[in-house]
C-alpha cells in the first residue's frame, strides 16, 4: 500500500489560503500521485476521490494549474501541477522526494549516534579489570580462546610425559651449575623436564625443538637413561667447557645431535657408543614412520 509524506510547512504555504475544496483536492492529489509524480486519474474521478462536486474539482486544478507570485518555490512560476496525458504530474514532487530522502539520512544518522552514546554509557558503567579491559569482554575472549585455540606445536605429543616427570626428579643446582627449573625467567609451576633442559641450553644453537623433543623422548625410555635432572646438569657442564664456549659457542652442536649422541656420556666420561647405536636405530625407525 502506498503512502505520501507530507511537509509539515503545507500549513504555511499559499494553497493553504485558497478554498477549503481546494485544499482537499490537492491533498488528493498528493496522495494518489506514483513515484513519479504522476496522478492518474479523469476530472470526475478525481472529484469523487476527493468528496467534492466536479465544478469545486475543476476550480481546484484550474488553481493548482496557474502561476502563483506567493508561492514559497519559485520553480514553473508557483504552478503545482501540470496536464500529461491521463491526468496530470505534480511539478514539485522530485525536489520534495529529494528532501524526504536528506532528512531520513539525517534521521537515521541521529538514531546511530543515539544509540552509540547509549553504548559508550553502558561500557563506562560496566565493571573493568586492572588493564582497563571490560570484564565480560576478557571473558567472551577466554572462552572463544578456550574453544577454538590452536594446538600447541611445542606440546609434548609422548603420553608417558607424566610418568617421566614423577620418575625424574625436577633438576637440582649440581657442581655450582644454576638450577634451570628454578631460574627466574621461567617462574612457573608444571614447567616440564624437556622445557628444562631446552631454555638450558645455549641459545645460539637452540634449533629444531620439535626434533630435538622426540629425540629426547626416545631417549628417556631407555632403561640406560640417567634422569633428566643428570641430563641437565651435565648440559650444564658441558656449556663451561672450552669447547663449547670457543668462538662464541661455534662448535656447540645442535640440541636434537647432543641427545642423539648421549651427550652426557661424553661429559661424564663414560664411554656411550652401545647407547649411541641404540638412539640413532631409534631415530631411524621414526624416520621410516
Amino acid at each position: 500500500m502506498a503512502f505520501t509524506k507530507l511537509d509539515s510547512y503545507i500549513v504555511h504555504s499559499s494553497v493553504w489560503a485558497a478554498s477549503h475544496t481546494t485544499r482537499i483536492v490537492w491533498i488528493t492529489m498528493l496522495a494518489l500521485k506514483d513515484r513519479n509524480g504522476e496522478v492518474h486519474a479523469s476530472l470526475p474521478g478525481l472529484a469523487n476521490a476527493a468528496r467534492v462536486e466536479l465544478h469545486e474539482c475543476e476550480e481546484a486544478v484550474n488553481y493548482l494549474s496557474a502561476p502563483d507570485p506567493y508561492s514559497r518555490t519559485s520553480d514553473n512560476e508557483g504552478r503545482r501541477i501540470e496536464p500529461i496525458e491521463g491526468g496530470w504530474i505534480v511539478l514539485n514532487h522530485d525536489k520534495y522526494r529529494d528532501l524526504d530522502s536528506l532528512e531520513d539520512r539525517r534521521r537515521k544518522d541521529r538514531e546511530r549516534q543515539r544509540r552509540k552514546r547509549e553504548k559508550d554509557r553502558s561500557r563506562d558503567k560496566e565493571p573493568t579489570s586492572r588493564d582497563n579491559t571490560p570484564l565480560s569482554r576478557q571473558s567472551r575472549d577466554s572462552h572463544v580462546k578456550s574453544h577454538h585455540a590452536d594446538p600447541d606445536p611445542d606440546a609434548d605429543p609422548d603420553p608417558d610425559q607424566r610418568e617421566e616427570e614423577k620418575r625424574d626428579p625436577q633438576p637440582t643446582p649440581t657442581d655450582g651449575v644454576r638450577d634451570p627449573v628454578n631460574d627466574a625467567s621461567r617462574k612457573r609451576e608444571g614447567v616440564s623436564s624437556f622445557d628444562a633442559f631446552w631454555h638450558e641450553y645455549p641459545k645460539r644453537r637452540r634449533v629444531g625443538k620439535r626434533d630435538a623433543q622426540r629425540a629426547w623422548n626416545r631417549a628417556r625410555k631407555l632403561k640406560e637413561w640417567p634422569g633428566a635432572a643428570e641430563v641437565i646438569a651435565a648440559l650444564g657442564r658441558c656449556k663451561q667447557s672450552r669447547d663449547w664456549q670457543k668462538n662464541g659457542g661455534e662448535f656447540v652442536p645442535h640440541p636434537t645431535t647432543w641427545i642423539n649422541r648421549g651427550g652426557w656420556d661424553d661429559e661424564l666420561g663414560r664411554r656411550g657408543d652401545g647407547y649411541r647405536e641404540v638412539l640413532e636405530e631409534l631415530a631411524e625407525e621414526d624416520d621410516d614412520e
